[in-house]
């Protein structure tokens, strides 16, 4: 049986606060006695991904339906546009000063800005 949309959504608010909630008590490994994470890291960097997603639409979705915006994917678009924006800013405040580290995510980094390039040049 499927749930209204509203049902469903305060749902995922009330299992989302659970798993926050289970999360934020990690367990203890028992050869060591340190916590340890309750879920592997790369099930936790797709979760807070997907959270980042919905937070950005949810962002548009009350910009638009506040401000009577008759487009809430554009105005998606621009958020995420200002937010990249700011963040090349704030990156190259530190690399001018520390320069560019040698890491993977420097170069996934280098990469997403090579592919989105020749994007914004053909504008």
């Amino acid at each position: 049986m499927d749930f209204p949309l509203h049902q469903r959504v305060l749902n995922v608010i009330s299992e989302l606060q659970a798993i926050q909630a289970e999360l934020g008590q990690p367990e203890s490994d028992p050869s060591s006695g340190l916590a340890a994470p309750k879920i592997p890291i790369e099930d936790a960097q797709k979760l807070k991904a997907a959270v980042d997603q919905l937070r950005l639409f949810l962002w548009a979705y009350l910009d638009a339906w506040t401000h009577g915006a008759p487009d809430p994917t554009s105005r998606l678009q621009k958020i995420r546009m200002e937010s990249v924006a700011d963040m090349l800013r704030l990156l190259h405040d530190d690399f001018r000063m520390t320069g560019v580290p040698p890491s993977p995510e420097a170069q996934r980094l280098g990469e997403r800005l090579r592919d989105i390039l020749p994007l914004l040049q053909r504008r």
